[in-house]
């Protein structure tokens, strides 16, 4: 019988290789922490005492002024329900679509199946900045809405409505590529069975397939709800009223010079407000956010 042994020191260079990468780690992390740190501890300070320098993390003086400022004066709370209802709306959208999209894509067969979704993957590749202008085309001359005729001419169609605000968000070929993946992974046995005993697709869908797709739904809703809490650049060209206005476009104009009302303590008392419901959102929800990076690579 023969026994390895392990060099002293090849075991002196994996420590040393251990504790580097545990170095690394906690300097990105620190990094990483250290300005949302300094964003905290400025929203809870005098303005007086915002800009001082050095700065200190923990407040000589505190004071919740910063937060009723923003909230109250600001109008952050009409931002913050237009936000809520632009993320709901287009991450419950968005999940029965791709619910949809990737039960069509991942368990019927159809000729054409594999090459049609080629062309869906394919979408993927194109860079938002491209695809704006002609969505934005395309939300402006809507035909038959906001006094359009039916080519599209006469009015300002879906521009600064929640209609053209939702509707892009609603369709996306990531989210149908994640379902897809999830409905590919589940037996076929059980489908199998309820078509011998009459089950409609449709029936299969709702009774079998979404009950087992729920850790995917909720996965692809997280990503969703995420994305358009965040999503700046199409809320800020779809709108130019405040009534339309989501947390990040109302954050970039109240950041404005010309805003006399604006100071850096009551901005960074918005921006944790903003940051603190999606850091909760990825913290209750961490497993299925891991779990939807996990299914895009499998099969």
């Amino acid at each position: 019988m023969t026994t390895s042994t392990v060099s002293p020191g090849k075991s002196l260079f994996e420590g040393v290789f251990k504790a580097l990468v545990y170095l690394l780690m906690l300097v990105g992390m620190a990094v990483t922490v250290f300005p949302f740190l300094v964003s905290l501890s400025t929203s809870f300070k005098p303005e007086s005492l915002a800009t001082e320098f050095p700065p200190r993390l923990w407040p000589r003086q505190w004071t919740l002024e910063n937060y009723v400022h923003a909230w109250k004066i600001a109008g952050f709370s009409k931002y913050m329900l237009n936000t809520v209802i632009f993320a709901l709306t287009t991450a419950t959208g968005a999940t029965l679509h791709s619910a949809l999209g990737g039960y069509v894509f991942g368990r019927l067969r159809f000729k054409g199946r594999e090459k049609l979704f080629y062309i869906v993957l394919g979408t993927m590749m194109i860079p938002g900045s491209v695809t704006l202008i002609p969505l934005f085309n395309l939300m402006v001359r809507f035909p038959l809405a906001g006094g359009n005729n039916l080519l599209g001419q006469g009015g300002s169609g879906f521009y600064n409505t929640w209609a053209g605000l939702i509707l892009p968000g609603l369709f996306g070929p990531s989210t149908i590529f994640l379902m897809r993946q999830f409905f590919k992974s589940l037996p076929r046995d059980l489908e199998d069975a309820a078509r011998i005993d009459g089950c409609s697709e449709l029936g299969i869908l709702g009774r079998i397939m979404l009950p087992l797709a729920k850790p995917g739904l909720i996965t692809v809703f997280l990503f969703q709800f995420s994305g358009s809490w965040n999503g700046f650049e199409w809320p800020l060209v779809i709108t130019r009223s405040q009534e339309f206005y989501t947390l990040q476009v109302g954050l970039q104009v109240y950041s404005l010079p010309q805003q006399v009302m604006a100071t850096i303590a009551s901005e960074q008392a918005a921006s944790v407000m903003i940051t603190i419901p999606i850091l909760l959102l990825f913290i209750f929800g961490q497993r299925y956010f891991t779990r939807g990076i996990a299914l895009t690579g499998l099969k």
